[in-house]
């Protein structure tokens, strides 16, 4: 009888290891474009997959300091993230509206259902409205220049000025 508990005991073990999923990720390559070092400048950039037992989500944080002489009222970054082939699998722009007063920090968080696969990301500050109303948008055909000599693929600018238009 305690043989038989034993036995079973043990196949509901290794059934339970052995049907867990496993993931053998590399850690994520981060990169950060500090393209309007005038007015901003991005101090930390991570992104990760975030499991649920109904979804998988990628989390962006970002945070970022006010380097110049007047509030910045709203900002939006420009995101885009590469798989374990070098693809282009996901890229969006997340914005804020929170004003950061001249050098203050501050951090920012978005979650989407795409991107899920990515190893590589890139930030860079795809525009700004300041405290006396101007607005400033990057120059994507530099910030494409230096995504594109990291990974050794060819992107346009205009594939990263599509941040844009899909705002989260």
């Amino acid at each position: 009888m305690l043989k038989t508990r034993v036995v079973v005991l043990s196949a509901m073990l290794l059934m339970l290891v052995f049907s867990m999923p496993v993931r053998a990720e590399l850690p994520g390559q981060p990169h950060i474009i500090n393209n309007l070092p005038q007015c901003i400048e991005i101090t930390k950039f991570s992104f990760q997959p975030v499991y649920s037992q109904y979804s998988t989500k990628l989390k962006t944080d970002v945070s970022f300091r006010n380097t110049g002489n007047q509030a910045i009222e709203a900002y939006r970054f420009g995101f885009v993230y590469y798989n374990y082939f070098d693809e282009k699998t996901y890229s969006f722009g997340g914005y804020g509206l929170s004003r950061v007063k001249p050098q203050g920090s501050y951090n920012a968080s978005w979650e989407s259902l795409s991107g899920t696969d990515a190893l590589t990301g890139f930030v860079w500050i795809d525009s700004l409205r300041l405290a006396d109303g101007t607005v400033i948008k990057a120059d994507t055909s530099e910030v494409a220049r230096i995504i594109s000599e990291t990974i050794k693929e060819p992107i346009s600018a205009e594939a990263l000025s599509t941040v844009r238009d899909n705002e989260k």
